[in-house]
């Protein structure tokens, strides 16, 4: 910060520049001021030529000086921040750009991504010893009812990788997977609950939520899965279950069982993008409106 205003005022003595203030703080015009007093300088920055106030019981942290301001200008109600002559920190910014508040932001920035690495390396430990995909016996698809394939085949034509290793994270997805998040968890549950497809060790660390060294919460949404079948024939179970077959058995029941279940998310996914489009609030939807639409 430059502090060296003050020099616009050394053709002064004492007395004139306790003139000058008294006068400029009773609202005489500042460019009047400038012109009698003769002071280079802007009229809007007349208040930063008089003498400095120093702060005695305020020093420094990085140079154990008394810090200094300005003196407050009569144009405005807060007051100047304090800056120390030595190495130009300013006390009240939070932008200094002196070389110490650059180095403790730095410093800052470093502490964080160690504390950030740390912590990712934990939750990743964490995952690692809670998820063991080998523990897990694989399914046989042979028994999967209509529902289930459909489901497993939704989210692995919306989500499985180039590899066909991996089920990526739906909310990466490009092809949504559901009309509606509370239909796409319900998918997900499903499938997690029969044991189709498994919490991968490899999921990102932030779709967990990790409470006293346990993993207490994940969000189905942003996690990464395997699917639980055998190593042999792999490729050929995955495009059996990419695409169901033409001589797959399904009654009338369960097929219009599913339309409805299609249906109904898909007219609360209307809704709710209508709600929206008029501000309203869309967390009101429950079993109610539900119920509602069904009918």
């Amino acid at each position: 910060m430059a502090v060296n205003y003050q020099e616009k005022l050394s053709h002064l003595s004492a007395e004139d520049v306790s003139d000058l203030m008294t006068l400029y703080y009773e609202g005489e015009k500042n460019s009047l001021l400038v012109e009698e007093y003769n002071i280079d300088i802007r009229s809007s920055l007349l208040a930063k030529t008089f003498p400095l106030k120093v702060y005695d019981d305020v020093l420094c942290k990085f140079c154990s000086i008394p810090l200094l301001s300005y003196q407050p200008s009569k144009s405005s109600s807060s007051l100047p921040n304090k800056f120390c002559k030595g190495c130009g920190h300013e006390e009240d910014s939070f932008r200094c750009g002196c070389s110490g508040c650059n180095e403790a932001r730095e410093q800052e920035k470093k502490n964080k991504k160690l504390q950030q690495e740390t912590a990712t390396a934990a939750t990743r430990d964490i995952i690692l010893k809670t998820y063991d995909f080998e523990k897990e016996s694989p399914v046989d698809t042979g028994y999967f009812d209509v529902k289930t394939h459909l489901y497993i085949s939704a989210l692995l034509r919306s989500c499985l990788s180039e590899d066909l290793k991996i089920i990526d994270s739906v909310s990466n997805s490009k092809l949504r997977l559901a009309p509606t998040s509370k239909y796409r968890r319900s998918i997900i549950s499903v499938l997690r609950n029969e044991n189709i497809i498994l919490f991968s060790p490899m999921t990102n660390t932030d779709s967990v939520i990790v409470d006293e060294g346990r993993i207490s919460q994940y969000y189905a949404e942003n996690a990464i899965f395997e699917i639980n079948i055998s190593d042999s024939d792999y490729d050929e179970v995955i495009d059996s279950l990419l695409y169901l077959k033409n001589d797959f058995e399904i009654s009338s029941e369960e097929r219009v069982g599913l339309w409805k279940e299609i249906a109904l998310n898909e007219c609360l996914e209307f809704l709710d993008a209508r709600l929206d489009e008029y501000n309203l609030p869309s967390d009101s939807i429950g079993n109610k409106t539900e119920s509602a639409i069904k009918v």
